[in-house]
């Protein structure tokens, strides 16, 4: 057995102000963002971040030819909280999400501030007309909600 790893670039989208939030556009044209609330950024030990820092993502669309080379799992096979096997339909995926302040530190996102992702489907989904969906990640390696 073996396994190929798909490379990517760290992409910055974007510098926030740490104290105000902000919005920034995940890829020119697609309609994706993420935003934050101000004052939810933190270094590991929990100190507020202050001024302004980068921010970092990558978007995949199930659009792309090497889809599932390029997200963990992309067989898409999955195992949910009650141990319940099945198979994912993914309509994308964020990847490589980072949030670093000016000097190049790690930052992350504090309890109870929120990230908001907006991401539309891509033309493949779109015919699957759904209105709501679970939103599944991938936690240290395991599957789950």
């Amino acid at each position: 057995m073996y396994v190929e790893v798909v490379m990517m670039e760290k992409v910055l989208i974007g510098t926030i102000n740490s104290g105000t939030g902000g919005q920034l556009n995940l890829e020119a044209g697609t309609g994706s963002s993420v935003s934050f609330q101000g004052g939810s950024f933190a270094d590991s030990t929990g100190v507020p971040a202050s001024g302004s820092v980068n921010v970092y993502a990558n978007t995949i669309s199930p659009d792309q030819t090497n889809f599932g080379n390029a997200v963990p799992g992309g067989d898409f096979s999955a195992t949910d909280n009650s141990g319940q096997s099945g198979v994912l339909t993914s309509f994308g995926a964020l990847n490589n999400i980072g949030v670093e302040d000016q000097g190049g530190n790690n930052l992350e996102v504090t309890v109870p501030y929120d990230i908001c992702l907006d991401m539309p489907a891509s033309m493949s989904t779109m015919a699957l007309s759904i209105t709501s969906m679970p939103v599944w990640q991938m936690r240290n390696g395991n599957q789950g909600e």
